[in-house]
């Protein structure tokens, strides 16, 4: 699902970049999170990094000073499998999508290097589902089947203030690496049902909220396009 989005979103820029024109006051800049291309090649483990969820960015530059910014992440995966003992298949369900929205400051520049500064309003949303059941046989019990589904929904949001340092490669081509510091709100509400042949339903759920702040490190590196 993530290789579909970076596809869709690299013949955007293309054809942005075709009908744009460079005496405009006004520029565009696409941004990949190299650490969520490298993840596409197997011979790298990047499973445990501490990155920003964010996997494409954008920012819309006035003068090359001022600017607004947006990040996007999404996550969607459902795995399913089956024995002879599962009265249905047992699934995984997965989905996840991050957003932020701010406004971006290049205060100082020399030569291929820029530092800007920025403020965010950042939003999350976590789903998560597991399915799985058996049928087993204590003798001289009947058989019994059982069948279980666990469900955790999560959402946040907050504030994230941080600052960043691009490095200009070739033409309109760049690297850029952002630290944030992120201040969030969170809820979470989970839930479980357990159902057995000749039982009553046991269902559960619970209910959290809290807040946490944080530094993101290391820092997160994108690859930038000006167009």
């Amino acid at each position: 699902m993530r290789q579909r989005l970076l596809l869709c979103v690299l013949l955007v820029s293309v054809f942005l970049t075709k009908a744009q024109d460079s005496t405009k006051t006004i520029t565009h800049e696409l941004g990949f999170n190299t650490m969520t291309l490298l993840r596409q090649v197997t011979v790298f483990d990047l499973t445990n990094t501490n990155q920003l969820p964010w996997d494409v960015m954008y920012n819309g530059w006035y003068k090359n000073k001022y600017g607004i910014r947006a990040g996007l992440g999404w996550n969607n995966n459902y795995n399913e499998s089956s024995t002879s003992t599962q009265t249905v298949p047992a699934t995984t369900t997965q989905r996840q999508i991050n957003f932020r929205l701010g406004f971006n400051y290049n205060y100082y520049t020399a030569g291929r290097v820029t530092l800007n500064g920025y403020v965010d309003y950042v939003f999350s949303n976590f789903y998560y589902q597991t399915v799985s059941s058996v049928t087993v046989q204590s003798f001289p019990n009947p058989i019994v089947t059982r069948y279980m589904l666990n469900e955790n929904k999560s959402l946040s949001n907050g504030l994230a203030i941080g600052m960043g340092v691009k490095v200009k490669l070739y033409k309109q081509l760049s690297l850029y690496a952002e630290v944030p510091f992120i201040m969030s709100f969170s809820k979470a509400h989970s839930e479980s049902l357990i159902s057995e042949t000749g039982s009553p339903e046991i269902k559960s759920s619970s209910d959290s909220k809290g807040w946490n702040s944080n530094i993101i490190l290391p820092a997160t590196v994108y690859l930038t396009y000006r167009f």
